[in-house]
């Protein structure tokens, strides 16, 4: 049994203030904005905001994520849970949620950009000594740290539409411990989202703006790992045909070289895609939570491949090509035809736009990402618990359900719970107009065919809300249905249009 542990805080108390003021010029030209938080407030907020300070997190969304680095400069007393956390170097790489640990090794090359030479040791007490013997270390963090960290960070920035799940979103917490100064990790960029808050030591930043908007890879010159480039290289001309597998030149990045130089509570946010080289100014421990999800056309795409395996002709082994000239003619009428049965909400149910299943502060914090094919691995998954589809809160209400048109989503699967127990444990001797239903909605797009929303519901009302989609005079949905069809819309199994007429997405 896993103890449950209390995730750490940053602090009793956070701080804040308002940000130096800048020239609109330069702050437009730059590719880091800075800031200074220099007054202490005792008031709940939003990690974003407790890590950003002063700079709000409305402006931080709508001005500089994903496109310009932030640095906060500030003190470490507002990260003192994480410090309290993190203060033991020998228990960080003891209780570390990775399989193994990173160990850097001094590189033998002169030149100014050496590349990075790394072993993986599997072995802690291995780890610490060669971090005591002063090579450097870098490990995941403590698993109720980052699952903490990345939970709310995720929620606050809505990436993934706020869900950590592997179909839209994740994360990780990466703890770094530098054993030595002057160690330089030199030119790279990265495909997350990254917050780095640096707890002890000093590290000296260099950053500069790339080509590349919305990467898909990293690109690394950093690594010994010729095998890397090409695969990094082909990714990053999706973006600029023009890029260069290189150190920042004119060939893949733009704009002057900016430093800044990050002490003990200070933090960098520097977006996917910005070139940057770290060199250790005085030894210490820092912190990187990076957060990373899937993208609008592998959304949209994998619906669309959903849609088309339901179709026998699409299913077919590939034999040739006479079989794709047929198809292909075929395939604009069925995507117009995808989208008018779909729409957003048939592709992203609300359940998923409004951030998923929430658990709360005590209950979430161990709850383990898995990278397995179970079935329970969705983001809408609620397996310790049926619910009852019956009590769930009216968005719509009867009146407003004459307005509406509502259609079954044709990339949603209903399941009897009879039917899957059935031939292996019999069928049940007590009848009730209870049924449990499993929903699982968007899954036939990705190989291990995981479903992008799934839950097990009970209700006594299923077979009403059944006839009444399947009328076609415009009759009233009794009321006793009104839950379970709103439990339905939010789930992504009914698509609920406007009437009259009108095709907007209700």
């Amino acid at each position: 049994m896993t103890k449950k542990r209390k995730a750490a805080r940053l602090s009793g108390s956070q701080q804040t203030g308002t940000s130096t003021k800048q020239d609109d010029r330069t702050e437009n030209s730059s590719c880091c904005i800075r800031v200074t938080a220099n007054r202490h407030d005792d008031v709940e907020e939003s990690l974003l905001q407790q890590l950003l300070g002063p700079l709000s997190k409305d402006i931080f969304m709508s001005q500089y994520f994903r496109s310009k680095a932030v640095h906060v400069k500030s003190s470490v007393a507002r990260f003192q849970g994480l410090m309290d956390e993190l203060s033991d170097a020998e228990r960080i790489l003891q209780e570390t949620s990775s399989e193994s640990i990173f160990v850097w090794l001094p590189s033998n090359q002169s030149s100014k950009e050496s590349h990075i030479k790394s072993i993986e040791v599997s072995d802690p007490g291995a780890a610490y000594a060669l971090l005591q013997a002063g090579h450097a270390t870098y490990c995941r963090a403590l698993s109720h740290i980052e699952e903490h960290l990345v939970r709310r960070l995720l929620q606050d920035t809505q990436v993934g539409c706020g869900c950590q799940h592997s179909a839209l979103a994740r994360g990780e917490v990466e703890v770094f411990i530098g054993a030595s100064s002057e160690q330089v990790t030199g030119w790279h960029m990265d495909f997350q989202e990254n917050f780095t808050i640096q707890l002890t030591g000093k590290k000296q930043w260099d950053l500069k703006a790339s080509t590349v908007q919305h990467p898909l890879r990293g690109v690394t010159p950093h690594y010994a790992s010729p095998e890397m480039v090409e695969p990094q290289l082909k990714a990053a001309r999706l973006a600029d045909p023009n890029f260069q597998f290189d150190h920042p030149n004119e060939r893949n990045s733009v704009g002057e070289i900016e430093t800044v130089i990050l002490g003990p509570g200070d933090v960098l946010y520097h977006p996917a895609g910005i070139w940057h080289r770290v060199k250790v100014l005085e030894p210490g421990i820092s912190i990187n939570i990076s957060l990373m999800a899937s993208n609008y056309a592998t959304l949209v795409c994998q619906s669309l491949q959903h849609y088309l395996l339901e179709r026998p002709a699409w299913r077919q082994l590939i034999q040739g090509a006479t079989p794709l000239d047929g198809l292909l003619a075929e395939l604009p009428d069925i995507i117009n035809q995808f989208i008018r049965e779909t729409g957003t909400n048939g592709i992203l149910p609300p359940v998923i736009q409004e951030g998923g299943i929430k658990t709360t502060e005590g209950e979430g914090d161990n709850d383990e990402m898995s990278d397995n094919d179970s079935e329970t691995t969705s983001v809408a998954a609620v397996d310790v618990e049926i619910v009852d589809a019956d009590s769930f809160p009216a968005h719509y209400s009867l009146e407003g359900f004459e307005s509406l048109v509502l259609t079954i989503n044709p990339l949603a699967s209903l399941l009897d719970q009879k039917e899957i127990r059935k031939y292996y444990h019999g069928a049940s001797e007590i009848n009730t107009l209870e049924s449990i239903k499993i929903l699982n909605v968007n899954f036939a797009g990705n190989e291990n065919h995981e479903s992008l929303v799934r839950v097990i519901f009970r209700t006594n009302h299923y077979d009403i809300v059944e006839q009444y989609l399947k009328k076609t005079d415009g009759g009233l949905l009794p009321r006793e249905a009104v839950p379970l069809s709103n439990f339905l819309i939010h789930y992504g199994y009914i698509i609920a249009n406007a009437g009259s007429g009108d095709e907007a997405m209700i």
